[in-house]
């Protein structure tokens, strides 16, 4: 079984050792969105064999990897490592999370916590800013901390004998030495439709009932 490749130090030196042997990586990285498509990434390997490269760095996406929480799948990448064998070149897989060049681009629309889950909408006529951020933390069961700017957010329950959802409350607020302070407690058109059309920090208590 052939070794990973790993670092040595030689002299004042690093070396890239690659089946046991030192490796000079003549690489490209192609663009974000090429390695999603693997028919795609065929003129990519010939161009990269005409520029005499040994390796390419592809992007992965968590939205390609885990399309639905809990649920994984990596023929993409098992494709793409079998196109890299297939003309004797390395890879090197670079990880796009929930954030790539401060942008949330490549993680998932949907984000699930528990009974309940929010469907995060960035291009939306409701709000100006086509590529905006959310982010999601879970203080308990039903409620949470949104921090938004330039998306709309709509919730659902995950519990079957619980179908149905409302807002129990909403305000907004900041943290201030660690401890939550409330400030404007929204309600009416403004808890219909979660609308970030601004930097905005809110908590939101869900209620699920049947």
């Amino acid at each position: 079984m052939k070794k990973i490749p790993y670092i040595v130090q030689q002299g004042n030196r690093k070396v890239l050792m690659v089946n046991g042997a030192p490796f000079i990586m003549l690489a490209g990285e192609v663009h974000n969105s090429n390695s999603s498509s693997v028919e795609y990434m065929e003129q990519v390997w010939s161009r990269a064999k005409e520029l005499g490269m040994n390796t390419l760095l592809l992007p992965v996406t968590w939205e390609l990897i885990e399309p639905q929480e809990g649920i994984f799948d990596f023929s993409i990448v098992d494709a793409l490592i079998q196109q890299a064998r297939k003309r004797e070149k390395k890879l090197g897989f670079l990880w796009f999370g929930s954030w790539k060049n401060a942008q949330c681009y490549y993680a998932p629309d949907t984000m699930l916590f528990g009974d309940f889950g929010f469907k995060v909408l960035m291009d939306t006529p409701m709000t100006e800013r086509k590529d905006g951020v959310c982010l999601i933390l879970k203080e308990s069961d039903d409620t949470f901390y949104i921090l938004g700017n330039g998306c709309m957010l709509t919730y659902f329950s995950q519990n079957q004998e619980k179908p149905y959802v409302e807002i129990f409350s909403c305000e907004e607020g900041c943290f201030e030495a660690g401890e939550w302070k409330a400030g404007r407690r929204l309600n009416g058109d403004e808890v219909t439709m979660l609308v970030f059309e601004r930097p905005q920090l809110t908590k939101v208590r869900l209620h699920a009932f049947c």
